[in-house]
This record gives C-alpha cells, sequence and structure tokens, in this order.
C-alpha cells in the first residue's frame, strides 16, 4: 500500500516539505530495526519539530485514516508496521533535541533527541551533573528512562 496523497499533502501543510518525506532512499533508511531480520519499507516518515506537530499528524491520522509508529533509535520491534493493510507514517522526532535545566530544583526537561552526553555537558555549565548509563552518553535520556527506567 501507498500512502495517500492527501494525506501527504495535508502532512507536508504542517511540517513543510523538508520535514515529511515517501522518498525511497529515504525509506529504507527507516526499513530495518534492530531486533529483526525482515525488511519492512515505510510509506512516509516525519520529523515533528515539537509537540504541537506530534498532535497535528495524530489529528490528521484521525482524518485521513493512517496510522502512526512513533520511532527513536529504531531499535525495536513495535517501530515496525504489523501489516501493510493500512497506510501509516513513522514518526522520528530527531528534531526534538532542546533540554532546560533548573539549576535552583537540579531538575532538567529534555525533548527525545536529547543525549545523556549533551545533558551531562549542559549540566557542568551550571555546577550540576548527571548519571551516564552503562548503554552510553551517546543514547536519549528520555527513551533510556522509558525503558524500563535501567540503570537507575
Amino acid at each position: 500500500m501507498t500512502f495517500p496523497d492527501h494525506a501527504y499533502n495535508a502532512l507536508v501543510e504542517r511540517l513543510g516539505e523538508d520535514y515529511i518525506s515517501r522518498d525511497p532512499v529515504m525509506m529504507h533508511s527507516y526499513s530495518r530495526c534492530f531486533t529483526s531480520h525482515r525488511i519492512q519499507m515505510p510509506q512516509c516518515v516525519a520529523l515533528p519539530g515539537d509537540t504541537g506537530d506530534i498532535k497535528e499528524i495524530y489529528r490528521l491520522a484521525n482524518i485521513h485514516g493512517f496510522k502512526v509508529i512513533p520511532t527513536g533509535t529504531h531499535l525495536l520491534a513495535p517501530c515496525e508496521p504489523q501489516s501493510d493493510e493500512y497506510p501509516y507514517v513513522i514518526i522520528d522526532p530527531k528534531r526534538m533535541d532542546r533540554l532546560w535545566i533548573d539549576e535552583e530544583n537540579m531538575t532538567a526537561v529534555v525533548e527525545p533527541y536529547v543525549t545523556f552526553g549533551r545533558l551531562q555537558t549542559e549540566a557542568m555549565k551550571q555546577g550540576l551533573t548527571c548519571y551516564i548509563p552503562s548503554a552510553g552518553a551517546q543514547i536519549s535520556v528520555m527513551a533510556n528512562l522509558l525503558f524500563n527506567g535501567w540503570n537507575m
């Protein structure tokens, strides 16, 4: 199944041409996950810039009848579509990499693509520190903490 033009055009209108794609070369880069040997080519990939974009993608999915698969590192099988019965879009939040540090309360708010290395760098500028999990400083803070809270 191919991703419908009306749905694609609605996504382009919201995100802009640079942040939505059906290009076969781009789709191939999202075609495998770490835990699976099968190749499943996505039909469309969207790169939201903020939570407003994500909400709009889901709103458009309800209107136009396509499925949404959020991903990050594309490590796990749930990142793959399980059927070609429906059109779907993969959401890759790589543009969402902002972070805010509250020095007084020693807390940070991070978006999905903030790594532990980047968080540690910014924390140290304010005299703070954070732990780095055994998976390494290059991984997403949010993904690591959401994945069973490992290395806490």
